[in-house]
């Protein structure tokens, strides 16, 4: 008897988006009311202090699952023994991380020279060990395509830990309330996953089980850790040498720029794993697949990012505060990384997902020495020298991304050069538009004429895409709002 045919794997990365993206967008929406509103309670300085205590507290979670997650999503096929294995490794290898971090705390803030910081690290060290849960649960989830119940359990972790935070907030708890928003957020993300699956694995192991995932692992474990370095090593140098207030300044504008980020690419970026690694073996699906991610990229992201940085001067003191006007000129050139680093951000999910974890190694080695050589160069002119250093060392390696990815799957400097190429008319009209319409509208009230400086420019820009860019955006609205279409799992169909 014939095998049924498997659900279409662009339904299920259609619908992957569409989850991803809905939760993406519900969800840092909400972290940026969340840290906007903690933004008026506070002053930069706290949010110095617990940025230079998260990038500690993130290393140890970071290496706590020995990146199991990606090798169980990775792998073709998957027993409750790897499931097991994976889960109570992490574990234990969480356990000793928290303890480590906890007594290396007052090394931290000898770094520093901050001993404000030892009390917030050994706090948030806490969260090694709540977030043990997800090392196996998330990527579980993700294998299965399951984006919709992670994309609820993210809003409601957000919805709950800022709620928590801002309440400590207004009893005047100070940089202790970005520490209870990141603890509440993990607690509550790991007990939805427990309540979700039922309880805990069985406690299993097996040394066979867990070095078939460290095969995987290993090399995936080795790209996330110089990831993370590359994309954290700024808040070690402008926190040790430039301080707490400084180091505010440039979180916040982070974060505020990380939002159409994560927002628009991290949908992308979670399907695009699960969905190369079904169809590894077929390069001409995978080169087609690529293009269509990049094009739908660039289409959405180039002009938010190029916005945000045309407004950044109305933008921070409207909605953040005239303390805050330090971060305009940081936020400006991090829009110019995240339009950079939106481009290339799914391509290590495209390497690991082809089998090519190593090629993302050597990328984030490359990435890493840039970054840090432009973070340090950039020191003598404050933290706006620092992001400008970012953003020269952003420029060098987007394109060694872009080869390793058209070397992968074959792709045509052409091709290549197309899918960048097409958005630049619109974004051209944006800007010119922005530049016509300043200190013509009038401010009838505060953001008024920031309002509509920022429709008519989005409105320009979205005239020449539907003439430029119709392919692109003809796939987003058939596929997407195909899968908007489906109540249940769709009729059974081959690829």
């Amino acid at each position: 008897m014939p095998s049924p045919p498997r659900p279409s794997l662009a339904a299920d990365s259609a619908r992957g988006v569409l989850w991803l993206g809905s939760s993406e967008l519900v969800g840092q929406g909400l972290h940026l009311v969340i840290r906007v509103i903690l933004a008026r309670l506070l002053v930069p300085e706290d949010f110095g202090l617990v940025a230079m205590a998260l990038v500690f507290a993130a290393i140890p979670v970071l290496v706590a699952d020995l990146g199991l997650g990606p090798a169980l999503v990775q792998r073709p096929e998957l027993t409750e023994r790897h499931k097991s294995t994976a889960f109570w490794a992490a574990a234990a290898l969480a356990g000793v991380c928290f303890l480590a971090l906890f007594l290396a705390a007052p090394w931290v803030g000898a770094f520093y020279r901050n001993p404000e910081v030892v009390p917030l690290l050994r706090a948030l060290s806490v969260t090694i060990v709540l977030a043990a849960p997800e090392s196996v649960y998330n990527p579980l989830l993700v294998r299965e395509m399951q984006f919709g119940l992670l994309g609820v359990r993210k809003v409601v972790a957000t919805v709950l830990g800022g709620a928590l935070g801002i309440a400590w907030a207004l009893a005047g708890g100070g940089a202790w309330a970005l520490v209870v928003d990141s603890l509440a957020r993990s607690a509550i993300g790991s007990l939805l996953f427990v309540v979700h699956f039922g309880g805990l694995p069985r406690l299993e192991f097996s040394r066979r089980h867990l070095a078939e995932l460290w095969v995987v692992s290993r090399s995936i474990l080795g790209a996330r850790g110089l990831n993370f370095l590359s994309r954290n090593v700024d808040n070690v140098i402008i926190g040790r040498y430039l301080g707490s207030a400084a180091l505010g300044l440039y979180s916040l504008g982070y974060q505020a720029v990380l939002v159409p980020l994560q927002s628009l690419v991290r949908p992308l970026t979670g399907v695009a794993f699960p969905a190369f690694s079904r169809i590894q073996e077929d390069l001409e699906r995978c080169r087609r697949g690529y293009l269509r991610m990049l094009r739908l990229v660039v289409t959405v992201t180039w002009p938010v990012t190029v916005l945000g940085a045309l407004a950044a001067g109305e933008l921070i003191p409207l909605v953040f505060g005239a303390e805050w006007l330090g971060a305009v000129t940081p936020f400006r050139l991090l829009c110019l990384v995240a339009l950079l680093q939106a481009s290339t951000h799914f391509i290590p999910s495209l390497l690991n997902g082809l089998g090519r974890p190593e090629v993302t190694v050597r990328l984030m080695l490359a990435a890493l020495a840039l970054n840090v050589t432009g973070f340090v160069a950039g020191l003598p002119w404050g933290v706006s020298g620092v992001t400008a250093g970012y953003l020269a060392a952003t420029a060098l390696i987007t394109p060694a991304y872009f080869a390793a990815a058209a070397k992968l799957v074959r792709l045509e400097a052409r091709q290549l050069a197309g899918a960048l190429l097409r958005p630049l008319p619109g974004l051209a009209a944006a800007a010119a538009v922005w530049w016509a319409l300043a200190g013509i509208v009038p401010d009838l009230f505060p953001g008024f004429a920031l309002g509509v400086k920022v429709l008519a420019a989005l409105a320009a820009y979205g005239a020449l895409a539907l003439i430029f860019l119709r392919e692109t955006c003809h796939f987003a609205i058939t596929t997407l709002g195909g899968s908007l279409g489906r109540t249940g799992p769709g009729p059974k169909q081959t690829d």
